[in-house]
Parts: C-alpha cells; structure tokens; sequence
C-alpha cells in the first residue's frame, strides 16, 4: 500500500497505474487530465507511471456549459 495525495484528500491504495485508479474509481478517462507531483501528465504515460507514497495528482474534469 501506498499514501498519495488526491485532489489536497488522502488516500491509502494499492501500488498501481495511474489508469488503473482513475478506472478503479468508476472516472471517465476522456474527459479529465491530470496533474502528476505539479506536472500535467500525458495520457499516453498513465500506463507507465506508477503511484508512489507522498505522490500528489489532481484529476481536473471538464465541464462544459454555455
């Protein structure tokens, strides 16, 4: 298990992907991006990078409206 930091909340999880735990929380993938340690984060790296203790993202969804 690993500490990380979600949107300034604290979490306790299994080491994973950051696309494992966006799908782990039921999340839209197509319609957030997310900030990895004050970094945007490419989608075609949350395969790749692994959450790690003390890690901080932000998941940011977009909103439309009018």
């Amino acid at each position: 298990m690993v500490n990380i930091f979600v949107n300034g909340q604290n979490e306790e999880v299994e080491k994973i992907n950051i696309l494992s735990y966006l799908k782990s929380k039921n999340i839209d993938i197509d319609d957030v991006i997310v900030e990895y340690n004050s970094k945007i984060l490419k989608k075609i790296n949350w395969e790749n990078t692994f959450l790690e203790n003390d890690d901080k993202i932000e998941v940011i969804s977009f909103v439309g409206g009018g």
